[in-house]
């Protein structure tokens, strides 16, 4: 099966589709009469109202992971973070965020995925920008907005700050000079250019 995620093109995508399709199909025969209200997240009342009705959470859960799959896998491959382009990223998302039952109906962590993957997005970005700033403040703020729905996703505010001491140290530029210094303060060698003088 999983040589259908090893290119890319329209069997691939229908592969992991159908993939997240298949995994939900438990969660379908799993009826919870009375789910546990969620308390203490933005849009409190939209999410309950969507986890009264199991097949619409079922639905809405499905369109939302397989929808990040897709972004997801477009990130890894515009960035290279594989050996080459495959849809495998996508099905892996997808495995991943099927492994508990809670993850299968629609919360509030789905909602914040969308903010993490874009703000990953601006991240992978900065090494090849010359803004790199304005990339990680757009990162920053992506995450800002993500930690509303889930306020366990502040600690990606620890990779934001290594971000930013990386750019602000500048270690690649001084280990440049450090590198040019040195080569200046090596004496010429006074056998350099001398030879057979005929």
């Amino acid at each position: 099966m999983l040589r259908y995620f090893r290119h890319i093109g329209p069997s691939a995508v229908f592969a992991v589709f159908l993939g997240a399709a298949v995994l939900r199909i438990p969660a379908v025969f799993v009826y919870e009469a009375n789910p546990e209200p969620m308390m203490g997240v933005v849009f409190e009342s939209f999410f309950n109202t969507v986890r009264q009705w199991q097949w619409l959470s079922l639905l809405m859960g499905f369109l939302v992971i397989f929808s990040q799959a897709i972004l997801f896998n477009r990130l890894c491959n515009e960035h290279d973070v594989l050996y080459t382009a495959t849809f495998m990223p996508a099905w892996l998302f997808v495995l991943a965020n099927s492994i508990f039952p809670e993850n299968l109906h629609f919360n509030p962590l789905m909602v914040s995925n969308y903010f993490i993957i874009g703000a990953f997005s601006f991240l992978f970005r900065m090494h090849q920008s010359d803004q790199s700033p304005k990339l990680l403040f757009y990162a920053a703020a992506l995450l800002s907005l993500g930690s509303l729905f889930v306020t366990e996703y502040i600690i990606y505010f620890l990779l934001m700050m290594a971000s930013l001491f990386l750019l602000l140290s500048g270690l690649g530029q001084i280990e440049i000079e450090d590198a040019c210094s040195c080569m200046a303060k090596i004496p010429p060698n006074p056998q350099a250019g001398s030879g057979w003088h005929g």
